[in-house]
């Protein structure tokens, strides 16, 4: 069976995990937080562990991870929409 790609389907559908902050968390804490993320992920124990089940630490900033859910968001909005599919919170 072709792979997407082989079939002319030009899609990479990954799976990413960040933390959000609540509403209103000042930039400087946001950084203080992300700082210790990235020292945790550097770690080769943590590093390890991630690894053995699949997962790659890459970690970011905050401005990274808000680059990250745009261009995520840019991708898969169109396709979202033109299935029809609501989502409601």
């Amino acid at each position: 069976m072709p792979t997407l790609k082989e079939s002319g389907v030009d899609l990479v559908a990954d799976a990413w995990y960040g933390m959000w902050l609540p509403a209103g968390s000042s930039r400087e804490f946001a950084s203080q937080i992300s700082a210790a993320v990235a020292t945790s992920l550097a770690r080769p124990e943590v590093r390890e562990k991630l690894l053995a089940i699949g997962l790659i630490p890459v970690g970011t900033t905050p401005d990274g991870l808000t680059s990250e859910l745009a261009a995520d968001t840019a991708l898969w909005q169109p396709i979202v929409k033109a299935t029809g599919y609501k989502i409601t919170y």
